[in-house]
């Protein structure tokens, strides 16, 4: 059985990134609400699993009111994000940076694993973590930037996304 020579699912979720970083360089105030209104909408739908897990396995083990406050509270933070998107926005490129320089830690680490196992192409990701780690850190220095670092990052990773999937085809034997 021969391996295909490029994984293009891969190749193609590259190409929508791309489209999405030049999305948020175009529109950067759009960018903002869009995610205030995802994180809203995922604020909701966890209130909504909070409420299942308390309500189906209260009578299973014993439950805290805690998890029935943290629910009520998920329903008014996701509430808020979706009815006051721009009011939110000010708190999203602190939370967003955050989240990308925890990511980076894991690339840098995995990277730096990657080469002293012998695996090929250890090099782009240990760059790629790099450039978020400092793009998540510009994110609480210039939080008005938000729209361009993102960018950056996902264009930096659709590349990855591309240069994997193009390769793909090398390393699968291995």
């Amino acid at each position: 059985m021969s391996a295909s020579k490029h994984d293009w699912g891969l190749v193609f979720a590259g190409i929508a990134l791309a489209v999405a970083g030049l999305f948020c360089l175009a529109a950067p105030g759009l960018t903002i609400v869009t995610i205030a209104a995802v994180v809203g909408a995922f604020f909701l739908v966890a209130c909504v699993f909070d409420i299942i897990g308390y309500v189906r396995f209260r009578n299973i083990m014993p439950r805290s009111g805690w998890e029935l406050a943290y629910a009520i509270i998920d329903v008014l933070l996701g509430l808020v994000f979706l009815l006051h998107p721009l009011a939110f926005s000010a708190v999203v490129p602190w939370l967003v940076g955050l989240c990308f320089v925890a990511f980076a830690i894991f690339e840098i680490v995995t990277a730096v694993k990657a080469k002293g196992f012998g695996v090929p192409m250890w090099g782009w990701p240990l760059f790629s973590g790099v450039l978020n780690a400092l793009c998540g850190i510009a994110f609480f220095v210039w939080p008005e930037m938000l729209s361009v670092f993102l960018a950056m990052i996902l264009l930096v990773r659709a590349a990855s996304l591309i240069v994997y999937g193009w390769n793909a085809g090398r390393y699968i034997a291995l």
